[in-house]
């Protein structure tokens, strides 16, 4: 890089001016579907992409085509794989009960 700073990226950590700075690489939406591939396959792919953390947000409301990721799903892969997914909570607020959707998705979910 002319003029700028000489950067060398690896898994984890960048290396400016031959100092190592440690990085984390969060990929801040994803999407999880039940019933559509295998947890341990998305993990695979965030490592074979050096992503250390994902964003999981729901499907609400969920089809066939889309697939199906409630909240209580994302608040159950996020309490399984706490050092690698966080997820985010999603409800329609013209729906009835959204507010207490949202409140279960907060206290009871993790989100």
């Amino acid at each position: 890089m002319d003029g700028g700073l000489p950067i060398e990226r690896q898994y984890g950590k960048i290396i400016i001016n031959k100092q190592e700075v440690i990085v984390m690489i969060i990929d801040s939406h994803t999407h999880i579907r039940e019933g559509k591939g295998q947890v341990k396959d998305f993990l695979k792919a965030m490592d074979a992409n050096n992503i250390d953390m994902a964003i999981v947000h729901p499907i609400v409301p969920g089809s066939e085509d889309l697939g199906y990721s409630d909240n209580a799903f994302v608040g159950k892969l996020v309490k399984e794989y706490p050092d690698r997914l966080m997820g985010y909570a999603c409800v329609v607020p013209t729906e009835e009960g959204a507010c207490d959707e949202l409140r279960r998705a907060v206290e009871e979910w993790g989100l």
